[in-house]
């Protein structure tokens, strides 16, 4: 369960006062959680100047509060309908995470990342959950276990975790992403790649990992369920000295449609899986790709598979990939 950030808040004795709290103090950005006159809990900056966005949408539950002058500085967000709260602090959770990377002080780019992260939970949020298909649960379980057996012991649990994207690729780190293709050993392994993004070089030094588990009889005598993977997770959080890396690893989850609290659904979950072989093929230049620059500008959206021939030869030893993380970190 998220913590409370806002439960030690006053509420101030004028309707014109502002409560504030420093949400990180190690945050490139003064990022603040406010509680106002009204009692709302609130998040953002104040008395920094920004580039002020021009027509804000408003989204549901949410207020937005934006100025920029002589007299006024500061970019707010409200909490304006209470059965949202558990959202509203996943927002926060959200908005700081994407903007640790920032450069310190630049207050236009943390809007900018603020108003895009808005869109996307107002998305999230009119999409009823309806749990996750059994698909949906081995890609979860496939990135659990590439951030508990291979990141966390390489780059450290705090940096595997906040590594973990809801974009176009799985992780990235330091300009390093990775993309985890989770299938089910027993059958015949089709890998798909989902955009003209996806294996894009321009973002980044790219590895695609292919991970196969085992779901029969003889597998999964030693295998786990999903909930018992994310618990192996949580224990590790839990001995970390981080504050914010147990809220990180909660939102990231919710993004992927795994709520914590909701037991009862995670109790449904009861497929087990035992990690068979994990297999790294480095993208390259040469390496079988659609892409922006190799398409006509025609051409907006694909969808393709790979031939398991072809990319065999870009296979890549887990040593080299783990040297290169671990280069990273000095």
């Amino acid at each position: 369960m998220l913590s409370d950030k806002w439960k030690n808040l006053r509420k101030p004795s004028s309707d014109n006062e502002l409560s504030t709290k420093l949400a990180l103090s190690d945050h490139p950005l003064e990022l603040v959680y406010i509680r106002d006159g009204l009692g709302r809990e609130g998040f953002g900056f104040i008395n920094h100047d920004f580039k002020e966005p021009k027509n804000i949408k408003q989204y549901k539950g949410i207020d937005i509060l934006s100025k920029n002058n002589a007299d006024d500085k500061y970019f707010m967000l409200f909490l304006t309908e209470k059965e949202l709260y558990d959202q509203f602090k996943y927002i926060t959770i959200d908005i700081l995470k994407n903007t640790q990377n920032i450069k310190k002080g630049d207050y236009s780019s943390a809007t900018e990342t603020i108003i895009k992260i808005l869109k996307k939970w107002d998305e999230l949020l009119k999409n009823t959950r309806k749990g996750l298909d059994l698909r949906k649960q081995m890609g979860l379980y496939g990135e659990l276990v590439f951030i508990r057996d291979f990141l966390a012991p390489t780059i450290g649990l705090s940096n595997a975790i906040s590594s973990w994207k809801d974009g176009e690729q799985d992780f990235e780190f330091n300009k390093i992403l990775l993309e985890i293709k989770t299938q089910d050993a027993a059958k015949d392994a089709k890998i798909m790649i989902s955009s003209l993004d996806q294996l894009d070089l321009v973002s980044g030094e790219i590895f695609l990992v292919r991970q196969a588990v085992g779901t029969g009889q003889e597998d999964i005598k030693n295998g786990e369920k999903l909930p018992e993977a994310v618990e192996t997770i949580l224990k590790q959080i839990e001995k970390s000295e981080d504050s914010l890396i147990g809220d990180i690893f909660n939102n990231s989850l919710y993004e992927r449609g795994y709520l914590i609290e909701n037991e009862n659904e995670n109790a449904t979950y009861t497929k087990k899986y035992s990690l068979k072989r994990r297999v790294f093929l480095e993208i390259t230049d040469s390496f079988p790709s659609l892409t922006p620059s190799k398409v006509d500008e025609g051409i907006l959206k694909a969808q393709y598979e790979l031939k398991e021939e072809i990319i065999s030869r870009f296979i890549l030893e887990e040593k080299e990939v783990k040297d290169k993380l671990k280069n990273l970190l000095k």
